[in-house]
């Protein structure tokens, strides 16, 4: 009788703590779907990979028309965090391809803002290729009604390897 008393008692004693477990598992499991939700969410404010929405945003940078037609590629908006839109558009009809990158950075950031953009440029482009500049050069230009100064870069993509 004594035995049976006792092992009922430690049986009971388990069963708060595994309450308890699973009461933190649950709210973990809360806590991760509603920070990957919001996460989710802030990123999909800011990137685009959808071509309409590429160029929208390349063409709230800037006023281009590149012959034979355009396509977004992929765009970034960080206006609300660092003051930075960044969009990539591509020539549908004309070989080789041209493509455009179009930014506008706070003057703050400076000349690291386009090792930023470089870079990320360089990751967007798929199967496995990159841009070989051969030519780069800096022109007086007018964008958006104001003077500034435009980088050029040409090249060729080239694959990896």
């Amino acid at each position: 009788m004594k035995q049976n008393l006792m092992s009922k008692t430690r049986g009971s004693a388990w069963k708060p703590i595994l309450i308890g477990c699973g009461v933190v598992v649950f709210l973990g499991l809360v806590t991760f779907a509603v920070l990957g939700f919001f996460g989710y969410r802030a990123y999909k404010s800011r990137v685009a990979t959808n071509p309409l929405d590429a160029e929208l945003k390349a063409r709230e940078i800037m006023y281009y028309a590149i012959p034979g037609g355009s396509k977004g590629i992929f765009s970034l908006d960080l206006s609300k965090d660092m003051g930075m839109k960044m969009a990539v558009v591509q020539s549908v009809t004309t070989s080789p391809a041209v493509i455009l990158v179009v930014a506008k950075v706070p003057e703050s950031m400076g000349k690291d803002a386009s090792k930023t953009i470089e870079e990320q440029f360089q990751n967007s482009t798929k199967d496995d290729k990159h841009m070989v500049v051969q030519k780069s050069y800096i022109q007086k230009g007018t964008l958006c009604g104001e003077q500034t100064n435009l980088l050029f870069k040409e090249g060729t993509m080239e694959s990896h390897g």
